[in-house]
């Protein structure tokens, strides 16, 4: 997926708006360099000045990520939604992580079991975002659950696109869906990725304007 410059700028400055990201806080680096979540954080503490704090998942154990955790003080944690809920499993009922100030969840599905499972492990005033992302679109919409979700049932939703992404659903005539109906999900932004890399193909089949 090719993203130029340009483009990478607009949604790390839409994801620095939605996490309030600034000088002094310390950001999670949980994904491998070449995934597109990881440009969220690196930029995100390299325009901001913030601290970008790395820890390689797949090599230590969730009591070790908790642990790294309140260590490096971390404020902002961006993970998804499968690592947080073994992260929750793997601590005592009563650990609160009281550095971390906003919580990201993004790359799966969230059920609200799974934010009534992990709430209780941080303060009173934590933002837990539940964010629909792709590589083509970093942020495509984002949402502040609330104690509403926790006591939902199935999967959360994704809340609203930041300003200048408009999303929509629609049928596979093309034609809009109706409310609660299904579809694919269409993004219209100037700063989409510019396509696949030598896939002519996919990018007719993917992109409007290919």
């Amino acid at each position: 997926v090719c993203q130029p410059h340009r483009n990478l700028g607009f949604f790390v400055d839409a994801y620095i708006d939605a996490m309030e990201i600034k000088a002094g806080d310390r950001i999670s680096w949980l994904f491998a360099p070449g995934a597109s979540a990881s440009n969220m954080d690196i930029y995100g503490a390299l325009f901001t000045g913030a601290q970008l704090c790395a820890f390689e998942v797949r090599d230590e154990s969730f009591p070790a990520m908790a642990d790294w955790i309140d260590d490096q003080r971390i404020t902002l944690l961006h993970t998804v939604p499968t690592v947080a809920r073994e992260l929750a499993g793997a601590v005592q009922k009563d650990r609160i992580f009281d550095s971390v100030r906003t919580v990201d969840l993004a790359g799966e599905m969230l059920f609200a079991t799974d934010v009534a499972r992990i709430r209780p492990h941080f303060p009173d005033g934590c933002r837990v975002f539940n964010r629909l992302a792709a590589t083509e679109a970093s942020f495509i919409s984002g949402l502040i659950l609330t104690g509403a979700h926790e006591k939902a049932e199935g999967a959360l939703p994704v809340g609203t696109p930041p300003s200048g992404v408009e999303v929509g659903i629609f049928r596979a005539d093309g034609t809009e869906a109706s409310r609660g109906g299904t579809g694919v999900i269409v993004i219209d932004n100037p700063h989409l990725c510019t396509g696949y890399f030598n896939r002519a193909g996919l990018n007719q089949a993917v992109f409007s304007g290919s």
